[in-house]
Order: C-alpha cells, then structure tokens, then sequence
C-alpha cells in the first residue's frame, strides 16, 4: 500500500469517526429535549397543597360509597397476613417497587393523578389529559409513547424522585376507572386474541404458556398462526400466572387502592353521572370539542345491561371449574368495587364484605 492510499485511509476513517460522533450528539440532544420536562420535575421543589388524612377531599364524591367500601376491603385483607402478602399490602414495600408504579399518570398542572387501566378507557382518558394541557396538539398516537406524555407534562410516578412520587400521592385529586372484571376479561379476549390483526400470540411469551398448555389443540388462522379459543384463553388466566398481562391483571395489582388512597372511583358502567369532577379538574370546558365528544361516542353505548348480560352468557358456556379458577383471580377486584357475579354454571360467588 503507497503513502497516499494510507493516507485516504486514514483521512476515511477520520470522518466516519467525525460523523458518528455528530451523530451522538444529535441522538443526545433529542434524548435530552424530550426528557428535560421530566428532568425538572426531579430537581425542582414541587409547591403542594397538602391533604391531611381525614380531612375532607375538594369534591362531595369523597364520601360516596364506592370509596367506603374500599376502605373497608382493604381493611378486611389487612387483617389476613396470607392476603396482605399476595395483595402487597405492607407499606414499608416503597410503592416505585410496585407495578402501580406504572401505570399511574401525574399532572402536575391540574393536581391529578390518575391510574391508566387497560382496556377500561385509559387511551380516551389519557387523551382528554393530554389536551387539557396541550390543546388539540396531542392526538391518540402520543398518548402511548411515554416520553411523549412527559414532553407535555404527564409523567408515570415511577419516573419520578421517591419523594416526587409522596408529595403528589398526597396532594393531589387521584382517580381510577374501572368497569365489571369480567366485561373487561371478555373485551380483552374479543380484541387482543381473536381479532387477526392484534392478536397477542405474536407474544413470544403469550405464545409459548399457550403452546405448553394446548400444544396441537389451538385452531390456526389462514397464514397459520396459532389461535386461542375463548375458553383455552379463560382457562389461561385463571391457572397460569405467567400468562398475565396488562390487559387482564386485576386492578389490585395495577392501581393497589389499598396503598392509594384514591378520591373518586369512576364506573365505565354509568359513565355520565361519574365523570363530571373529573372533567372540572381537568378544565373541561377549555378542551376542544372532538375531544369533548369522545368519551360519551366511545363508551356511552356499550356500558348497557344487554352488554353485561352477553357477558354472563358467554361465561356461562365456559366449564365450571374454568370459572372458579377466575374468580379466585378477580373475586377481590370484584369485592372490593362491588361488583357481582351470579353464575347459571354452579359457579357460586360469595361477597366477603356482606
């Protein structure tokens, strides 16, 4: 090799070591423009309005019933030493370690934190406090990227500083929405394993508790991917904890209401009479109208008697013993929001509180 060709050489490779370092530093400046409102939040004193226990919430829905008879659930599972276990119930565990950690959103403008629930509405939700804070900006795309929310200031608490996460679970307005465990179960099935075009077995660890569990049994779709029936997917999740997901986890371990102490439960179920302090907090009457209308157009319908008893209708269609399996899963979502199952399959469910 002559002189001048080591000498291209070296000057090549002098500019792709030049490039790439211009490269990084681009990657790094984006990195740190979409985080540096979440940076903030860490190093910066939060002023609070802090809510002494017992004192009374802003709202008149803190005495409703549905927060009492949380109250009284939780206290019900503190006294069993086997449940405050399994519920993760010990306070001394830092609620950051927690999976509700994740799930819940603060708003540090409105002084809101709410617990986003998959398949209860959380997309509409977290759209509707997405553009109380950025207008008609945010669209539903944003509302699924994390970095995005906190670029317009919703943050998930276990992004936040220990005492970040302790100053607002106690100074600010938090809330959750729930809808029948069940109802939220089978919408789960309907949309995530029998629709093609979401179908979670693309989850390789979806896939795998399935395939160890029905092997040759599950039907498969035209390009052969392999489908679960609504039973094989019940019987799943009432016996297999490593098939959990998000989608289907009880609301115990997503939004831990006895840990939180949470202002107002919302029910997809009667939607309309429950949102309305919520929307208040959230300035509504400041949100455009495409997002004013969303709510009622996406869940108004749907959350209907006829709904539930469709429900009940195919749960009843489903092996008995698959059944007791799930409300052994659910049955202290459904204790503790009250909500009731009454099996035709011999299925019984007993309400602990009554």
């Amino acid at each position: 090799m002559t002189s001048s060709d080591r000498g291209r050489r070296s000057n090549m490779k002098s500019f792709i070591i030049l490039f790439s370092l211009l490269l990084f530093l681009v990657v790094v400046n984006v990195f740190l423009r979409t985080y540096s409102l979440g940076s903030e939040i860490l190093t910066q004193p939060v002023r609070l309005e802090i809510r002494t226990p017992g004192s009374p919430t802003p709202t008149a829905w803190a005495s409703d019933g549905r927060l009492d008879r949380i109250r009284r659930a939780c206290a019900t599972y503190r006294r069993n030493p086997s449940l405050r276990r399994r519920l993760e119930l010990d306070n001394s565990q830092p609620l950051k370690s927690l999976l509700a950690a994740s799930f819940l959103i603060a708003d540090d403008r409105h002084r809101v934190i709410y617990c986003s629930i998959p398949k209860v509405g959380c997309s509409t939700f977290k759209l509707l406090m997405a553009r109380s804070l950025n207008g008609s900006g945010a669209s539903v795309g944003v509302v699924h990227i994390r970095p995005l929310l906190a670029s317009i200031g919703l943050y998930y608490l276990n992004t936040l500083s220990p005492d970040g996460i302790r100053q607002r679970l106690e100074g600010y307005f938090k809330f959750l929405v729930v809808r029948h465990p069940f109802d939220r179960l089978i919408s789960a099935y309907d949309d995530k394993m029998a629709n093609p075009e979401r179908n979670m077995m693309n989850v390789s660890r979806i896939r795998r508790r399935a395939e160890a569990r029905f092997r040759n049994r599950m039907r498969r779709d035209s390009n052969g991917q392999p489908l679960l029936s609504l039973s094989q997917f019940l019987e799943l999740v009432g016996s297999d904890r490593k098939f959990l997901d998000k989608h289907w986890m009880s609301y115990m371990q997503l939004c831990q209401p006895c840990r939180v102490r949470y202002d107002h439960v919302i029910r997809l179920e009667t939607l309309g009479d429950d949102i309305g302090p919520i929307l208040d907090r959230l300035n509504y009457a400041t949100v455009d109208a495409e997002s004013k209308n969303r709510i009622p157009h996406e869940n108004g319908a749907r959350m209907t008697d006829n709904k539930l008893d469709e429900v009940f209708h195919r749960l009843g269609k489903i092996n008995p013993d698959i059944v007791k399996n799930l409300l052994n899963v659910y049955r202290y979502d459904l204790d503790t929001f009250g909500y009731t199952w009454n099996s035709s399959s011999g299925a019984g469910y007993v309400d602990v509180l009554n």
